[in-house]
């Protein structure tokens, strides 16, 4: 209820968080309404194949290389700040980019 409470006034016009029946939910069981469409997980990932795409590459071969960073270390650990910076950034991408093809 509050992953829903806190994101549909921000983000409803793009994603669709089922809400949880909470009468039948338990510790080990969340119980929530159905939802028709893209599972969001597969929504990232065709959005990550149009960018790897428009690189010249692959989704699958954009997962091999971070894959190497990472068991190589060459990916470093960012802060929260850090963190919140590069998802402004990469939304502001993404709803830029988004504007341009649906123009």
């Amino acid at each position: 209820k509050t992953v829903r409470d806190n994101i549909m006034p921000v983000f409803g016009d793009r994603v669709f968080v089922p809400a949880p029946f909470l009468d039948l939910c338990s510790k080990e069981v969340l119980v929530m309404e159905w939802a028709q469409g893209e599972r969001l997980v597969d929504g990232v990932r065709n959005m990550y194949r149009r960018v790897a795409e428009k690189a010249g590459s692959s989704l699958e071969e954009m997962e091999r290389e971070q894959k190497a960073a990472i068991k190589d270390g060459r990916v470093s650990l960012r802060s929260m700040e850090q963190e919140r910076i590069r998802s402004r950034r990469i939304q502001q991408f993404v709803s830029a980019n988004d504007a341009v093809e649906n123009a």
